[in-house]
């Protein structure tokens, strides 16, 4: 059956037709330019974003850049440290090499040096062997070294353990050095010698200074050497007079006597004392500074000690002592 189609018809009213028709009219009027205008915007809106985002692909890819370079550097950096760091720890093998081989070559040195010295002080016994040793050595150089070897044996020291190693290489070429001196102070041409040149002077105030900074029980061997070189020394004029001059010496050699327990020690201390005592512009007051620092019943004690040499040298300085308090 056939579709059959039908109209249907509204009855409107002839003034809301001329309004509809006119509000048409209008909107087909306006509905361009509103249209046109937003289309406009968002075209202009949409241009700018889209540059926007160029620039920001253009920063995103110079970042991208920069970050490839940065990581580049960086590798290279990395690789420079890491030969850096092989390069110093080859330089560190080298070095430890160079301290081994060092101390290696100053411990040959040490002992060369011991073992010569000992000969040498050996050799120094006689009279005869101090002068060819005077006229044949270079003895300014040697009294210069042996003044800074001993001076920096001693600080090199630490403070508690200032002990003599008799098997040491270093104690051994120290004691022979300064029996060295010992040996040339005990001859008359070496006292001369000695007392003739700042070198030998300059020796024998080191070994003071060591005399002084050394603790009691420390180093005996050492000390009893230098108290002998002292001793030794006073014999000459001139070295009587210049130890008699140094501020001091009979308060050390009296701390010396009362500290120490060795007897050979304390007889060499007694002896240079008794020959600072001959010395006739310094012998009251020699005398004084000996009463002052050592009471009489630690003299009668050294008077009475077993030990032989002791006993004697301690009554000899007592009878001085004595004969000194009559003449004032």
């Amino acid at each position: 059956m056939a579709h059959q189609q039908t109209t249907i018809f509204v009855k409107v009213q002839q003034q809301k037709l001329q309004k509809l028709v006119t509000e048409t009219m209008q909107l087909k009027a306006l509905l361009p330019k509103v249209v046109h205008g937003d289309i406009l915007h968002a075209t202009t809106k949409l241009r700018h974003l889209e540059m926007v985002l160029e620039d920001r692909d253009k920063e995103v890819e110079k970042l991208r850049l920069d970050c490839e370079h940065l990581r580049a550097k960086l590798d290279i950096a990395l690789g420079d440290c890491q030969k850096e760091k092989e390069d110093k720890l080859k330089a560190r093998r080298q070095l430890s090499d160079a301290q081994r081989q060092l101390e290696q070559q100053a411990d040959f040195c040490t002992s060369l040096g011991a073992v010569v010295c000992t000969l040498l002080w050996r050799v120094s016994r006689s009279e005869a062997s101090v002068q060819a040793i005077l006229v044949g050595c270079k003895v300014k150089e040697f009294f210069t070294l042996a003044s800074q070897t001993v001076e920096s044996y001693v600080k090199s020291m630490p403070g508690d353990f200032k002990t003599e190693d008799a098997g040491g290489d270093e104690s051994q070429f120290v004691l022979a050095m300064a029996g060295i001196v010992t040996n040339i102070a005990a001859t008359a041409c070496g006292r001369e010698y000695l007392m003739s040149m700042p070198g030998g002077k300059t020796i024998l105030d080191v070994f003071l200074q060591i005399l002084m900074e050394l603790s009691t029980g420390q180093c005996i061997k050492f000390k009893t050497l230098i108290l002998m070189t002292l001793y030794n020394v006073s014999i000459n004029t001139s070295g009587l007079l210049y130890l008699a001059e140094k501020q001091g010496m009979v308060k050390l050699l009296c701390w010396l006597l009362e500290g120490e327990q060795d007897a050979e020690l304390r007889c060499h201390a007694l002896r240079l004392i008794q020959s600072l005592l001959l010395e006739p512009g310094t012998s009251q007051e020699v005398a004084d500074g000996v009463r002052s620092c050592l009471p009489e019943h630690f003299l009668q004690s050294l008077v009475a000690n077993r030990h032989v040499e002791l006993r004697d040298a301690a009554k000899e300085l007592h009878e001085d002592l004595q004969a000194i308090h009559i003449k004032a």
